[in-house]
């Protein structure tokens, strides 16, 4: 799942940066996860200008709570989403903490956290997909199964649902389905 935090950084890497002009390189390195720790310390000192705007704030907040679940920080990486959700909240900062709370094994909250961004974005297969993996560990196979079949309708190449929804078939007995979604799985991957 933490290659779709950073796919949902991406839309914060635009908004950070046509917001923020004046900042240059330190916004370059807020936005750069390929060293979490450097982001971090950055994000920081960006957030300390008070002369910020809402939505910049809302921005550098997500994107410290991106780097902090990059470095293994997940109760600061909730803490910031948490704080970016106060502001402004969107479909990618509670798809981000919901992947957040997932690696917790903190299922519950994910579940919670899935579904707001699914209301932002209906079209949101990732979070259809997420939610109906963390229905799987709550044992609600049945919501699962609901889950993983509406990431296919909204994209049928979508093959980590196959997968996954294949695999919830199989722990229900069901092998016939299990085995087609397992099938469609191998030709897409």
């Amino acid at each position: 799942m933490n290659g779709l935090i950073k796919q949902c950084a991406t839309s914060l890497i635009w908004l950070v940066a046509f917001l923020l002009p004046a900042y240059g390189e330190a916004v370059d390195e807020c936005i750069q996860q390929a060293s979490p720790a450097r982001a971090i310390t950055t994000c920081t000192e960006l957030l300390k200008d008070k002369t910020q705007t809402r939505a910049q704030l809302a921005a550098l907040y997500q994107l410290r709570g991106v780097a902090y679940d990059n470095n293994g920080q997940y109760e600061k990486a909730v803490a910031d989403y948490g704080r970016a959700i106060r502001i402004k909240p969107d479909d990618e900062v509670y798809f981000n903490r919901g992947e957040t709370y997932f690696k917790l094994q903190q299922y519950r909250r994910a579940v919670k956290d899935f579904s707001r961004a699914i209301r932002f974005n209906r079209r949101m297969v990732s979070a259809y997909h997420n939610r109906g993996t963390a229905y799987f560990h709550l044992r609600r196979y049945r919501r699962a199964i609901r889950d993983f079949s509406r990431a296919i309708r909204l994209d049928p190449t979508y093959a980590p649902a196959y997968q996954n929804r294949a695999f919830v078939y199989k722990t229900r007995g069901k092998k016939r389905k299990a085995a087609s979604d397992y099938r469609k799985y191998q030709k897409l991957k």
